[in-house]
């Protein structure tokens, strides 16, 4: 399924294709050597679209954060996924919001968690 990837570390946003399972989810999202052992779901900005985090990006050294306009309230560590769901069963599918509007929603955040 389509999704979009947005990774803060080098500031690039683009669309990838993922398998419909949460493991699928995981590699992309992989930064450095640091495995994500739990993903989070935050609000998006656009409706019917979730975006998921590695919960515990905070605490990897050298994570990198960002925002998105209208979406969560503060500022998420580590690498973005966006999918879309389906709003009667909550399944995940395909994204259809444009890769541009992700693009123009984007702000990279001064924040780097610290090196151990």
């Amino acid at each position: 399924m389509r999704a979009i990837l947005i990774n803060p570390h080098i500031s690039d946003i683009k669309e990838i294709e993922v398998g419909d399972s949460i493991f699928d989810w995981y590699a992309p999202m992989k930064w450095l050597d640091f495995n994500i052992q739990t993903l989070a779901v935050v609000s998006s900005p656009w409706p019917n679209h979730d975006l998921y985090v590695d919960d515990e990006g905070l605490f990897k050294p050298g994570n990198k954060s960002f925002m998105l306009k209208h979406g969560h309230p503060e500022p998420l560590f580590g690498c973005g996924l966006l999918l879309g769901f389906n709003p009667k069963t909550g399944d995940s599918k395909s994204a259809t919001i444009g890769l541009v509007d992700v693009q123009s929603a984007y702000m990279a955040m001064p924040f780097t968690t610290r090196v151990a």
